[in-house]
């Protein structure tokens, strides 16, 4: 082989090694905040992220003021929003500090919104840099 036909060889072989490393991989920082439909934000409960290529599932707990943040692979996703799990839990006794994630608490809400198939929530993830995805419930 010539050395122009070992030159066009690698130059194919890093090309395909380059746009390989570009769209494989990798995952991208998602936050955002939900909020109740008079706008103030839901104090507890957490997303799931369902992807539409292999169903897997990615959750992010929120905080008491509504926020979240999730690192999720590329791709495609169905969104619930999920709650339930609080009922009935209460604030802490009297003098003992909060466990982490005492700050939440249960607020009803629409119950379309604790399955994927029926939120009408979907989130596309396509690069790398940090993406805001804030979720208004109705």
């Amino acid at each position: 082989m010539t050395k122009k036909a070992w030159r066009v060889l690698a130059l194919i072989l890093l090309s395909g090694l380059l746009a390989g490393c570009s769209l494989g991989g990798g995952t991208t920082k998602v936050t955002g905040k939900v909020t109740l439909a008079d706008g103030k934000p839901l104090p507890g409960g957490r997303l799931d992220f369902f992807s539409t290529a292999n169903n897997a599932q990615k959750s992010a707990p929120l905080k008491g003021d509504g926020t979240y943040e999730v690192d999720l692979p590329r791709g495609d996703y169905k969104v619930a929003v999920e709650n339930n799990h609080l009922k009935g839990v209460g604030p802490p006794p009297a003098g003992t500090d909060p466990m982490p994630g005492g700050d939440q608490k249960y607020v009803p809400i629409p119950a379309q919104y604790s399955k994927a198939d029926s939120s009408g929530l979907t989130l596309s993830v396509s690069g790398s840099a940090p993406l805001t995805f804030d979720v208004p419930l109705k």
